[in-house]
């Protein structure tokens, strides 16, 4: 589809105007088309219009895009979040892009917790040490040896 590759061209290039347009006549092609839809919210959302970036980057992820594509929305939709100044929910939208495909960018913007399963949380927080700190794996490790030995 030529006008998608134009539509990619114009937003690596930061014509944002042009990118739309672009996007625009890929979806009047191809409606509902999620890869067009994505990347059209991309470039609403570096163009600034973030209501149309979430109305698009929102309809993409509803049309059941594949998982690399699902990652890439996520992400996108957690910088609208920290543009929004929502920062538990852009937390979730990283989380939920490093789920379905790893990246260092999700894991920089998730922090230094990104690699914290909630199953790990649930499982110490079972063993009776939630709350506790410990100064390094092997110490944690030690504790819980010494729960299941007790139980």
């Amino acid at each position: 589809m030529h006008a998608l590759a134009e539509a990619r061209t114009r937003s690596s290039e930061k014509d944002f105007a042009a990118a739309i347009a672009a996007f625009d006549r890929a979806l009047a092609a191809i409606p509902r088309h999620p890869r067009a839809l994505a990347g059209r919210g991309y470039a609403h959302l570096l163009a600034g219009d973030l209501p149309a970036a979430d109305a698009d980057l929102t309809l993409a992820l509803q049309l059941g895009p594949p998982a690399k594509l699902r990652a890439a929305i996520h992400f996108n939709l957690g910088l609208l979040a920290e543009q929004r100044g929502q920062p538990e929910l852009a937390a979730t939208q990283f989380r939920r892009s490093d789920e379905l495909r790893p990246s260092k960018a999700a894991r920089a913007k998730l922090g230094p917790a990104a690699g914290t399963s909630d199953l790990a949380c649930n499982f110490v927080d079972r063993r009776g040490l939630a709350g506790e700190t410990f100064p390094d794996w092997p110490t944690l490790h030690a504790a819980l040896q010494a729960i299941d030995r007790d139980i």
